[in-house]
């Protein structure tokens, strides 16, 4: 007979004092306030607390520490740092992004880490300019983001260099254009029937052009 699959509280104190000796400060202090027992069992050492801590660090410990003040119906966005309607968590409600016209329900276009809202999607894309016989397209590509700068890790390297900062794979769109009349918006839409291989909404953009000939 299989035995019960085993969660992190449930774990012998030893085993959990050797996992909190590679945890960052602040993910320790999340740790110990999980529940009772982990609260009991891990001690803060002072020791490790008299060094400066990065500004990641000091956020992320006064996130964990201070009470909640989310109302129902709303959610707090990690890179804001304040709290929205639970349809902001819906890229539908970006600017950047093109309602599906059949629903009114908030849904999602893009897809953004979680706790962060739809002001954020324009941080998934950007233009680039090529030489005139250069490329012109747009490319979608696998990428991470800083969850507390938001940085996309291939374009800007995070700039909070510590322990803190967690990357969330995210889909990066990248617009390369040769030309001074195409883009000179654009939104994303799907119409959330046609699907790509692995079954996932087939994105689309619509741009905004420029006829030189008018």
């Amino acid at each position: 007979m299989a035995s019960p699959p085993t969660s992190l509280h449930d774990l012998p104190t030893e085993l959990i004092l050797d996992i909190c000796d590679f945890l960052a400060l602040d993910a320790l202090l999340a740790l110990k306030l999980t529940s009772p027992r982990l609260n009991n069992v891990i001690r803060l050492d002072a020791r490790r607390w008299q060094g400066p801590l990065s500004t990641c660090t000091q956020r992320a410990i006064r996130n964990h520490l201070k009470p909640s003040l989310v109302e129902a119906g709303y959610r707090h966005c990690t890179l804001c740092n304040a709290s929205y309607p639970l349809s902001m968590f819906s890229t539908s409600s970006s600017p950047a992004c093109l309602p599906i016209k059949l629903t009114a329900m908030p849904h999602d276009v893009v897809q953004l880490p979680p706790n962060m809202c739809a002001w954020h999607v324009g941080r998934l894309a950007r233009v680039v300019r090529t030489h005139a016989s250069g490329r012109n397209e747009w490319v979608a590509r696998p990428d991470k983001m800083c969850m507390h700068c938001g940085s996309i890790q291939a374009w800007a390297k995070c700039g909070c260099q510590c322990e803190s900062c967690s990357l969330w794979p995210v889909t990066t769109y990248t617009r390369h254009l040769n030309n001074s009349h195409e883009c000179k918006k654009f939104v994303f839409w799907n119409d959330g029937a046609r699907t790509t291989e692995n079954g996932a909404c087939r994105i689309w953009v619509r741009e905004t052009c420029w006829d030189p000939g008018k």
